[in-house]
């Protein structure tokens, strides 16, 4: 018997073979026409009133694609065209041109609507911020959540549709301080683009605007997540109920919540009675609000260890607890909510707050409160991948075309991931080969690998690229079943059942 080393040896081996993961070096050679034809659907967003200049935006995404920094308009001109291209045709088609980049976010969410795989996804809200000095447009002192501080910087309200491990930005906007709108600030506006009509609108006004339009246009999104930036808006979560839509929101710990169903009356005023006499209408009950840090540390409060997901770090899971209750929105409106607390490792407590039926499972809930995790990937794969947070956008209108391109790009990705590179036809034996249930997916790096090898401008052909995105993903996958071992023992449990963790 040949010694074990050498077995594994040839397992591995046949672990490279990039057919075994549905790829091949003929599909990587294909990417600049399979880029071409997906461009190609796009061209019409690029229209003005005069001239469409759509080939400045092919150049403009290839250079995402194949630079990994330095992503200017004049390093894009001269990496992509000409070394004598300094990038003026490039920054006048981002910075000046007047075509409309909600036109592409538009587009990538008629044609999510023609995937039946992608049916029945989260929407998530987020912002993000870059730190900016100077007179760009909505550069204020504000707090980013990137640097943990109030700081001079641009921010921005986007939202992300996520199914399964594929993830695309839909929409974003450019958020206007309020400071912005004082006569000083409107000099500016028309040397920066700002639009004559734009009106101040809170981060909250404008994520319900998005949520509208996605609504409007039919994306098909079974449940709306947010941080709690935004989930703390009674108003926000009102508008999300009135509409039918399903959200999972998360709230600050002082969130009122009531354990017995409250009345808006005017409380008692009879003579005798202690206390003022009242004359508004107010939420009347028997039992006090509680606060959802207190009450994660009632007695009786029983949580649960459930699965939400196989991840590359492991099985995850949660320590949560579910409460049926209601809180109150601004106008003594009453909504009834399910309030989910998550236990983290070191006793501290998350909060979340769901319109979702009383009736719906723990594990689905769960899992829904986990959707948030992919908007933070897709921003990371917008910045490390695509160079979103490197364009210094002084102009409203070149932040808003970059930020379009930049979503662009991410919908290439997951166009690939979808249909082109087929990786429905993973070979099954992998799975019990490499000891997974789920096998790791491609990467937005993968995919820039790829697509520099087939442009000719990375330092490996398109069958070089794939060894080593073969041993990426090997590495991946044996990293994971490491974990995997260390957490449940050489038997890998394949289901959690859901119980109470004094059972567990």
């Amino acid at each position: 018997m040949p010694p074990r080393g050498k077995l594994l040896h040839r397992s591995c081996r046949s672990l490279l073979k990039p057919e075994r993961w549905g790829l091949s070096a003929e599909a990587v050679g294909a990417m600049p026409e399979r880029f071409d034809e997906f461009f190609e659907d796009f061209v019409d967003c690029f229209q003005t009133k005069t001239w469409n200049n759509w080939q400045y935006g092919w150049t403009y995404l290839a250079g995402l694609f194949c630079m990994d920094a330095r992503r200017n308009y004049a390093s894009i001109g001269r990496t992509m065209n000409d070394v004598r291209d300094d990038g003026q045709n490039i920054q006048h088609f981002m910075s000046d041109s007047a075509w409309d980049g909600s036109r592409v976010f538009m587009e990538i969410q008629r044609q999510i609507k023609g995937f039946s795989q992608l049916v029945g996804g989260a929407l998530v809200i987020d912002g993000s911020s870059d730190g900016k000095k100077g007179k760009g447009a909505g550069v204020s002192r504000q707090y980013s959540g990137r640097l943990g501080k109030i700081d001079s910087c641009q921010a921005c309200v986007s939202i992300v549709y996520c199914k399964d491990n594929i993830r695309a930005i839909v929409d974003a906007e450019l958020y206007l301080p309020e400071e912005w709108f004082d006569e000083e600030h409107r000099k500016l506006w028309q040397s920066l683009h700002i639009p004559a009509d734009r009106e101040f609108m809170t981060k909250i006004e404008i994520a319900q605007e998005m949520v509208g339009r996605a609504k409007d246009a039919g994306l098909p999104f079974q449940v709306i997540c947010c941080d709690d930036e935004y989930g703390r808006s009674q108003s926000l979560r009102r508008y999300f109920m009135e509409r039918n839509l399903s959200y999972v929101a998360d709230a600050p710990s002082n969130t009122l919540f009531y354990l017995e169903k409250p009345r808006i009356e005017i409380p008692d005023n009879s003579p005798g009675k202690k206390g003022p006499r009242y004359k508004l209408f107010r939420p009347v009950c028997e039992s006090k609000p509680v606060r959802v840090d207190a009450l994660a540390r009632r007695e009786g409060i029983e949580f649960y260890r459930i699965k939400v997901r196989d991840s590359e770090r492991g099985i995850l899971t949660y320590e949560m607890a579910f409460v049926r209750g209601w809180t109150i929105a601004g106008d003594n409106d009453i909504l009834e909510e399910t309030l989910l607390i998550r236990r983290e490792a070191d006793g501290s407590c998350t909060y979340s707050l769901s319109n979702l039926p009383a009736d719906t499972s723990y594990e689905e809930l769960a899992f829904w409160r986990g959707q948030r995790y992919f908007v933070e990937r897709a921003f990371q794969d917008a910045k490390s991948d695509l160079g979103w947070d490197e364009l210094i956008a002084g102009k409203y209108r070149s932040w808003m075309h970059h930020a379009a391109l930049t979503a662009l790009g991410l919908w290439f990705i997951a166009m690939l991931l979808l249909l082109y590179l087929g990786l429905c036809r993973r070979n099954v034996s992998l799975h019990r080969q490499l000891g997974l249930n789920v096998l790791p997916p491609l990467s937005a790096s993968n995919i820039r690998l790829m697509f520099r090898a087939a442009f000719s401008f990375g330092p490996f052909n398109c069958e070089e690229c794939l060894h080593v995105i073969m041993k990426a993903l090997i590495n991946r996958a044996l990293s994971t079943r490491s974990r995997l071992k260390k957490e449940h023992g050489d038997k890998i449990e394949k289901n959690l059942e859901r119980m109470p963790l004094s059972e567990t």
